[in-house]
């Protein structure tokens, strides 16, 4: 985590070097501005179980100026993960269990652009919030052996790139970290590398130029 968190840092160091005002500087004038309503989907791969997963959310809040966007969202898991394996091996209670591990958790994201020029921009969203997450072991005969609920503190930090092809169409990629905070049951299968890749419509971009005039004047 230290290494990540000096990642960070040492980003934010190296692009404010260049700019006008530092990053505390670039919050104050730009929260001043009036902000625009913003509302985006949210999909990132990650892993769980050391298995591959998929992470749907959806997110809305407001954008102030494009720099800094405060957001607020809901994410879940596309899939359930399972997976099986050999409980006690080798004991009298030796059996074969099937696990099946879920989680969702709501997260407040600070979304900050580092870079923004021509077609390209950096961000820098950094997101925490409260989740909730299961785990149900069965074994062979489908009798249920171990469930327990638990709760974590979500806190995923990363570094996103994209490339404007269309004034509303980009094409983007992005690598981070998910750790899963302050629960001692199973935090460790949620904690993993996150990362994104794809195509996208740029929502802020229909909504000042279609949309934002025509909500005011109702």
């Amino acid at each position: 985590m230290r290494r990540w968190i000096g990642l960070v840092f040492l980003t934010l160091t190296l692009v404010s070097a260049k700019a006008q005002y530092n990053p505390l500087d670039t919050f104050r004038i730009y929260l001043k501005k009036e902000p625009t309503n913003y509302f985006s989907f949210d999909g990132r791969n990650s892993f769980v179980r050391d298995e591959p997963a998929q992470i749907d959310g959806v997110r809305f809040g407001l954008s102030y100026g494009g720099k800094i966007r405060l957001l607020a969202g809901m994410y879940r898991l596309r899939h359930t993960i399972t997976r099986e394996y050999v409980y006690a091996q080798g004991t009298p209670a030796q059996e074969t269990r099937f696990q099946e591990n879920k989680f969702m958790y709501l997260a407040f994201t600070c979304d900050y652009v580092l870079f923004n020029r021509g077609r390209w921009k950096l961000a820098l969203p950094v997101q925490s919030g409260f989740g909730f997450g299961s785990r149900l072991e069965r074994n062979e005969g489908g009798e249920v052996r171990f469930y327990k609920n638990f709760k974590f503190v979500p806190f995923e930090v990363s570094l996103n790139a994209s490339f404007r092809i269309l004034p509303w169409f980009t094409a983007g990629a992005g690598i981070g970290y998910r750790y899963a905070l302050f629960s001692n049951t199973i935090s460790s299968d949620f904690s993993a590398p996150i990362y994104t890749y794809g195509l996208g419509l740029d929502v802020e971009w229909f909504w000042e130029r279609y949309f934002k005039d025509r909500v005011r004047l109702r």
